[in-house]
């Protein structure tokens, strides 16, 4: 399982209820039409991501999908027939946005949804992959936790992303760069 995952904040003089509201709606529009290899989205809201310039909140996106032979459909249908008008209507309040690709590594594929925590983190110096994955291991076998790899660079953001629905003692000799954030789902279906 892939997914594209895209951050995106609203501009300062809008309403985030509002804002909030018509993500909701694209993202039902794009449950009802989905391309074909399209499993389904989740959105996060989350406070101050260091890699962005939001001033305040940035809203992350992720479109989960069979293979990268999807991505193509995907970005058409987002933005065509009956998900046009959901589409722009949210993006046209957008100051800026950023995105990347991650796969799931190890872990719950449900974990996108529950998660109530997410820590994003790079790889220390020195650590090799097998042991980043050994250390992490234990805390990716748990319900509720999932270990997503970056697979392209298309923005900042670190090469990793857990996901937990509760507090995990993260290992710091494996990594570096540790972003811990709280997120709230808004919409997962």
């Amino acid at each position: 399982m892939l997914a594209y995952v895209f951050w995106h904040w609203p501009k300062s003089n809008i309403d985030l209820a509002d804002y909030t509201r018509k993500l909701a709606d694209f993202h039902a529009s794009l449950a009802r039409h989905a391309p074909d290899g399209f499993s389904h989205s989740v959105v996060v809201e989350l406070t101050k991501p260091p890699w962005l310039n939001a001033e305040s909140v940035a809203f992350e996106d992720w479109y989960l999908v069979k293979d990268s032979s999807v991505l193509d459909q995907l970005n058409y249908a987002a933005v065509s027939g009956e998900n046009e008008l959901p589409h722009n209507q949210v993006a046209f309040e957008a100051a800026g946005g950023t995105a990347g690709l991650y796969r799931l590594r190890e872990g719950d594929i449900r974990a996108l949804q529950t998660a109530t925590k997410a820590i994003w983190f790079s790889k220390a110096r020195g650590v090799t992959y097998d042991q980043l994955y050994a250390q992490l291991k234990p805390l990716c076998s748990r319900t509720g936790v999932g270990l997503w790899c970056r697979q392209m660079t298309l923005g900042p953001t670190t090469e990793f992303c857990m996901r937990s629905d509760g507090e995990l003692a993260f290992p710091s000799e494996v990594a570096a760069d540790v972003y811990k954030l709280p997120i709230k789902t808004i919409w997962g279906a």
